[in-house]
């Protein structure tokens, strides 16, 4: 058969491969270890932290959607970054994105490394020349929209809570290399430091992940049609989305994804001082941190997901106390432009009263 898209990769993961009872879907495997066949006698599995067989499963299918040799699935994604890190040695400089995810940049500047910006492919192709190893965060597309790997990276770190669980129900990660080599010492590490995910959380992911596509195409025609009503709003001064066509990334996004995604930003036409009210308004965006559920969520990113960055650095990554960023979900899209008019219409009350007074 040729090569299977990815809705099948997603869907068909462990399905009819139960050894035990042929259980169609895969049953959760919680025992944390296995008897061995015998005396000196290694069997497939001996210990869950080493491995496990749910757990496998996600990961076979994860490695071959990025297109990877393997992937060892963690316990979460922060874990992810740090199992990436531990092929670094002390004379290695680790190159980074400035405007990053904030918990990736506190653990990367507390371990005092320096960073810069590039587009992934000039990053790759600059990153051959030194022989360097280039890690691609890919939580915001999803496999389903970019496969780094296929553009020249080596390693792809994923936060699965998001997503690819899509359900805001688990916490976890994975790391994938394109390398066997490389993914046998990933491995090795994620055991020797304990970064391997559970069995529940990893069953639940596969089961998140076997409606990615189908949640992705809903949520991407949501999330264009809710920049649409943002675009046009008096109350928001500038919207963020590679999606439209004045974004400074659209074209890079166009040309390496299959799709713009469904995250946005925007920043608001009124004093930091209104936004309790207008967070406050909303019914069906719901304040909170994470994002890729298929329920809609609302941050502010200067006081939630970027909190650890300092002023300067949030400053120089265009974090403003104005930015408010949108996870958007797989509700009706009317409902959501709705909650969001009939917040920014408080906020327009509030100005209004501001002005009178």
């Amino acid at each position: 058969m040729t090569k299977r898209h990815s809705a099948t990769i997603a869907v068909r993961a462990g399905i009819a491969e139960d050894p035990a009872f042929a259980a169609v879907t895969p049953p959760i495997y919680l025992s944390s270890t296995y008897q061995l066949p015998a005396f000196r006698q290694a069997g497939a599995y001996d210990y869950s932290r080493s491995n496990n067989p749910t757990r496998d499963i996600l990961g076979e299918a994860l490695a071959e959607l990025e297109g990877g040799a393997k992937a060892i699935i963690t316990n979460t994604g922060m874990s992810a970054c740090l199992l990436a890190l531990q092929l670094l040695t002390p004379a290695d400089t680790l190159v980074i994105p400035h405007d990053c995810y904030g918990g990736s940049y506190r653990l990367f500047t507390n371990l005092a490394y320096k960073k810069q910006a590039f587009k992934l492919i000039s990053v790759c192709q600059q990153a051959q020349q030194f022989g360097a190893l280039v890690v691609v965060d890919n939580t915001f597309l999803s496999p389903v929209l970019q496969q780094p790997l296929a553009l020249g990276a080596d390693i792809v770190v994923h936060s699965t809570t998001k997503f690819i669980n899509g359900h805001s129900d688990i916490i976890g990660g994975a790391v994938i290399a394109k390398q066997q080599s490389v993914a046998d010492e990933l491995k090795w590490w994620g055991n020797c430091l304990g970064l391997t995910a559970g069995a529940l959380d990893s069953y639940l992911t596969l089961r998140g992940l076997r409606t990615l596509p189908l949640r992705l195409k809903a949520q991407q025609a949501n999330t264009a049609a809710v920049v649409d009503f943002l675009v046009k709003h008096p109350l928001v001064a500038r919207v963020y989305y590679p999606g439209l066509a004045d974004h400074p990334g659209h074209q890079v996004a166009k040309a390496q994804q299959a799709g713009f995604g469904a995250m946005c930003s925007f920043e608001l036409k009124a004093p930091a001082t209104l936004l309790a009210d207008f967070f406050a308004a909303l019914r069906y965006f719901t304040l909170a941190q994470s994002l890729g559920g298929t329920e809609s969520l609302i941050c502010h990113p200067a006081s939630m997901t970027h909190a650890s960055m300092d002023a300067a650095a949030q400053k120089t990554a265009g974090i403003t106390d104005t930015l408010i960023r949108l996870s958007v979900g797989i509700e009706e899209v009317s409902d959501l432009q709705a909650d969001l008019a009939q917040a920014l219409a408080v906020v327009a009350t509030a100005l209004a009263a501001h002005g009178d007074e």
